[in-house]
């Protein structure tokens, strides 16, 4: 699971949000994915729905839980 931070049109923008949730949260792997015509960044490495919502919720992180 995990979480999805952003989404943007250009790689710069979502290279630009990848570096920024590397360094707040070091324990959780972020990646920008190519969907479509966006590029997606996604904190990866929770174990479940639950653990995903949590870390989310209590990092006051506005983000969407994506299953991959």
């Amino acid at each position: 699971f995990g979480i999805q931070v952003g989404a943007f049109s250009n790689y710069a923008g979502a290279k630009k949000i990848q570096q920024k949730y590397t360094k707040l949260y070091p324990t959780h792997k972020t990646i920008i994915k190519k969907v479509g015509n966006l590029y997606r960044v996604w904190m990866m490495g929770f174990k479940s729905d639950k653990q995903a919502r949590d870390f989310r919720d209590c990092s006051h992180l506005d983000g969407v839980i994506v299953r991959l």
